[in-house]
C-alpha cells in the first residue's frame, strides 16, 4: 500500500514486485495510515492477514509458525510477542516484549469475558487476523489524517468480537520504535488520541451489548492512552489537552461509566483531579483576559459569561474595576466566588487605558485578550484564536467581528474588520504597507497578542479618555514579525450605549487626534513613517472625518481640523496621487 509516497518508496516496491509474483502494489494518494489499511484489508484475499510496519521486520519463519497454530486451533486471531529495535546502528539492540500475563499464553480465550486482556499491549502488526473474521463484523481503521492511534481503534474491536483468541509466548516481529517526538508539537497529532476514542465511543454506542460489557474498560484504557498523551505532548498544548481530558471524563462520571477497582490509588487521585479541578495540572494560563469595567452593570454578566464559558479553560480573567458607582463591583464579586479564574483589581476612576495597563502588569498567561465590559465573545473565541496562533507562532491574531446595536437589538456586519489581507497564512507589515492601518480596525478586543511579543515591545495603552487602545493596536502591527487571521465572526462589538467610551467622546473630543499624534511620532522614531505614509495619511484623514461626523462637538473638531491637526499632521505634504 504505496500512500503517496513522494521519496524512492514506490520504486523499490516495483523492484521487489518484477521478482516476486504474490507481491501487489496498490498506489494512491496521501490519505493517511486508517485509509490506506482499509484499502488493504478490501484488497485482501488470504485466509489470514497480516500487517507489517515499512520501517519494521520480521522472522523468516513468522507467518508460518502463526499460520500453523491459528488453523490448528481455528482462532480468529492470534497474537505473538515481539521485539523492540532500540538506539541506531551498531547501538542498537533488540528488547523482547511480552503481550500477555503468563496464564494467558498458548490457549483459546473470549477476550470479553476476562477483560484484563483488554490491557495487554496492542502490537496489531506481531499476529494474524482471519479474514472472514474481520468482514463478518465489518472491522475497520478509524479514518484520520496521519499515522498515530489508528491501531487503538482496530486492536479493540478485534478484542470485542474475538470469540477464540490466541496468545503465542514466542517473538518475530521486530519493531522499530517512532520518534517519540515526532507529534508533540503537531496540534493535529496531539488530539489524534482525542478522534480514536471518539470512533470507539461510538462503535460502543452501535454495539450496545458490547458496551454494557466493555465500557469500564474502555475508560479505563482510555484513560491511561490520555496518560501516555499528556506525558509526551508539547508544553504550548498541554493545557487544552488537559482541558478535553476533563470535559471526557467529566461526561464518563456522570454517566457512571469509571469503576474505582480498575485503577491504582494514585491513577485514581488522579483521575479525581481532573475531573473535579483540572486546573491544578495547568502549566500556566493559556490566556489572560484583560477586562477594564466602569458601570457597566447592566451589561457586564452577558461580557463574564461568553468569558467564562469559553471552551478553552485555562484561563485567567482579569477584571479592572475602574471606579464604577453602580453595581459593577458586587457583580464582580459575586462571579469570582464561582469561578476562581476571575481576579478583581480596584483603582480609582482613571480611565480605560490606565486599566488595562494595570492588567498587563499582573497577566501571567502565555497570550492576551483585551475586551471592553460591554462587549461579547463567541464560545469557541479563544480556543480558535489560540490554536491558530499556535500553529503559526503568530505574534497576534485576529478575527473578524460584528456589531450588535443595543437599542434595536440587532446584529450587523462591521465592515472593515479584515479586508485586503495578504493571501497566505502569516504576514507582516511589509505585506501590506498600503493597508496596514485599514486591512483591521484599531480596537483590540478581536485580537489575540502573544504576550512576550507585548512585553518585549513595550507595548502598553494611553491615558486618554477614547481612543486609547489606538496606538497599542497599531503600533503592534508594525512591529508584529507574524500576524495570521481566524476569517470567522467570534466577537460582538455593543453599539449606542451610554455611558460607553465611545458615546462620551465630547468631554474630551480631541482624544482621537493625540492618539494620531503619537502613532505618528512612534512611526518615525522607528524609521518607518515613509514606508507607510500613504496608508498612514489616508487612514487618519479618514479617521478625523468620522469624528467631525459622529461627535456632538463636530465644529469645534472641524474648526481645530482645518488650523490646526491637518497642518501638524502634515497632510498636505504629498502630492494628491497617495490620497
Amino acid at each position: 500500500m504505496n500512500d503517496g509516497s513522494t521519496d524512492n518508496s514506490l520504486a523499490i516496491l516495483k523492484k521487489y514486485a518484477k521478482k516476486d509474483k504474490r507481491i501487489k502494489i496498490i498506489s494512491k494518494s496521501n490519505s493517511g495510515y486508517g485509509h490506506t489499511m482499509n484499502l488493504g484489508l478490501y484488497y485482501a484475499t488470504g485466509d489470514y492477514i497480516g500487517i507489517v510496519e515499512p520501517d519494521d521486520y520480521i522472522d523468516l519463519n513468522m507467518y508460518k509458525i502463526l499460520l500453523n497454530k491459528a488453523v490448528k486451533n481455528n482462532v480468529d486471531f492470534i497474537k505473538a510477542d515481539f521485539q523492540m529495535l532500540v538506539g541506531e546502528g551498531k547501538a542498537s539492540k533488540l528488547d523482547y516484549h511480552k503481550i500477555a500475563n503468563v496464564e494467558f499464553y498458548n490457549k483459546i480465550i473470549e477476550p470479553k469475558k476476562d477483560t484484563r486482556i483488554f490491557n495487554f499491549a496492542q502490537s496489531i502488526w506481531s499476529g494474524i487476523y482471519k479474514r472472514t473474521f474481520i468482514k463478518k463484523h465489518s472491522i475497520y481503521f478509524n479514518e484520520t489524517p496521519g499515522a498515530s492511534f489508528q491501531d487503538v481503534g482496530f486492536c479493540f474491536q478485534t478484542l470485542a468480537f474475538a470469540k477464540r483468541a490466541y496468545f503465542l509466548n514466542q517473538g518475530f516481529y521486530k519493531y522499530r520504535i517512532d520518534n517519540p517526538n515526532s507529534s508533540v508539537h503537531d496540534k493535529g497529532k496531539v488530539f489524534a488520541i482525542n478522534r480514536e476514542h471518539s470512533f470507539l465511543l461510538d462503535f460502543l454506542n452501535k454495539n450496545t451489548d458490547l458496551k454494557e460489557k466493555l465500557i469500564y474498560v474502555f475508560q479505563f484504557r482510555k484513560f491511561h492512552h490520555y496518560i501516555f498523551a499528556l506525558d509526551r505532548i508539547g508544553e504550548e498544548f498541554k493545557n487544552i489537552f488537559i482541558d478535553k481530558f476533563h470535559d471526557e471524563f467529566v461526561v464518563a462520571a456522570n454517566n457512571n461509566q469509571l469503576k474505582e477497582h480498575l485503577f491504582s490509588k494514585n491513577d485514581w487521585i488522579f483521575l479525581q483531579t481532573i475531573i473535579n479541578n483540572p486546573s491544578k495540572l495547568y502549566v500556566m494560563p493559556t490566556v489572560s483576559v484583560i477586562i477594564p469595567i466602569y458601570n457597566s452593570e447592566q451589561y457586564l454578566e452577558e461580557c463574564l459569561n461568553s468569558i467564562v464559558n469559553q471552551t478553552l479553560k485555562n484561563i485567567e480573567i482579569i477584571c479592572v474595576n475602574d471606579g464604577s458607582t453602580d453595581n459593577s463591583l458586587e457583580i464582580l464579586e459575586d462571579y469570582s466566588k464561582k469561578d476562581k479564574r476571575i481576579k478583581i483589581l480596584n483603582q480609582e476612576n482613571h480611565g480605560a487605558g490606565v486599566a488595562r495597563n494595570k492588567g498587563l502588569k499582573i497577566a501571567r498567561g502565555k497570550y492576551l485578550s483585551i475586551l471592553d465590559a460591554d462587549d461579547f465573545f463567541k464560545p469557541d473565541m479563544l480556543e480558535k484564536m489560540y490554536c491558530k496562533s499556535e500553529e503559526f507562532n503568530a505574534d497576534i491574531a485576529i478575527c473578524k467581528s460584528n456589531a450588535y446595536n443595543n437599542e434595536s437589538k440587532e446584529f450587523f456586519d462591521t465592515p472593515g474588520t479584515l479586508k485586503n489581507i495578504p493571501k497566505k497564512e502569516v504576514f507582516d507589515y511589509k505585506d501590506i504597507k498600503k493597508d496596514v492601518f485599514t486591512f483591521s480596525l484599531g480596537w483590540s478586543w478581536d485580537k489575540l497578542y502573544k504576550s512576550s511579543f507585548v512585553k518585549n515591545n513595550n507595548l502598553n495603552f494611553q491615558d486618554l479618555r477614547s481612543s486609547n487602545d489606538l496606538f497599542f493596536v497599531f503600533t503592534s502591527f508594525v512591529k508584529a514579525k507574524r500576524i495570521t487571521t481566524v476569517p470567522e465572526v467570534l466577537a460582538t462589538h455593543r453599539q449606542n450605549v451610554n455611558n460607553s467610551l465611545s458615546n462620551t467622546r465630547e468631554k474630551d473630543p480631541l482624544s482621537f487626534y493625540y492618539a494620531i499624534k503619537a502613532l505618528k511620532a512612534e512611526l518615525i522614531e522607528l524609521n518607518l513613517f515613509e514606508e507607510v505614509e500613504e496608508s498612514f495619511i489616508n487612514w487618519s484623514i479618514s479617521f478625523c472625518f468620522w469624528h467631525m461626523d459622529t461627535n456632538e462637538k463636530s465644529d469645534f473638531i472641524y474648526s481645530q481640523f482645518k488650523n490646526k491637526i491637518s497642518k501638524e499632521l502634515e497632510f498636505y505634504r504629498r502630492s494628491s496621487i497617495i490620497y
